[in-house]
């Protein structure tokens, strides 16, 4: 039960620093569609929480910071398979 309550405490902690930070965090699926943001991502980007989530980061990255993401995310794909 220890090690439950230990990781209910971090992931609380996590979220609490992602609520309050002022850098933007996106969390997305293995397709890049997004699940979660924090309030300075919808801040920066000009739109509700509601309005961002499920929708594809492409929506929201142009090209050429879209070709590094996906550089990127193919690396980290390829690591886990």
């Amino acid at each position: 039960m220890t090690e439950m309550n230990e990781r209910i405490k971090g992931e609380r902690k996590l979220t609490k620093i992602m609520e309050t930070t002022n850098e933007g965090f996106i969390e997305v699926d293995l397709e890049l569609n997004i699940l979660d943001v924090n309030p300075s991502t919808c801040e920066m980007l000009g739109f509700e929480k509601k309005d961002i989530i499920n929708r594809n980061l492409k929506s929201f990255v142009d090209e050429i910071n879209m070709e590094i993401i996906l550089a990127e995310h193919k690396e980290k794909t390829n690591k886990r398979n």
